[in-house]
């Protein structure tokens, strides 16, 4: 179920919520958030690409990756710019985890 905020959003957007909950559902890590919303926002951002791109809207896809650009600006703004903490010794980095992910998911 959305909520009925949602119905008021731009399509892309709507389209990248539904990609972000799916992702969350064909793999989630218990106790590991940031993976998880890393992994996520990163399917739910290529997936709405994707679509937009198949869809051939042009258009919809520049304004979509302008709304991303700016959203991406506030973070590191409301961030200060600080980069996120290192990954723990002997552990893989948040990056490298998503990309591995990223591959297993796509070739599934």
């Amino acid at each position: 179920p959305l909520p009925s905020t949602v119905i008021e959003w731009p399509e892309a957007e709507m389209a990248g919520l539904v990609f972000h909950e799916l992702a969350h559902q064909k793999l989630y890590v218990p106790g590991d958030s940031a993976f998880n919303e890393a992994y996520a926002t990163l399917i739910e951002q290529e997936g709405v690409r994707r679509w937009l791109a198949t869809r051939g809207d042009e258009g919809a896809l520049h304004r979509w990756q302008r709304r991303q650009q700016r959203c991406c600006e506030c973070r590191v703004s409301h961030c200060h710019g600080k980069p996120m903490d290192p990954a723990p010794a002997g552990r893989a980095t948040p990056r490298s985890e998503v990309t591995t992910a990223f591959g297993s998911v796509r070739d599934a």
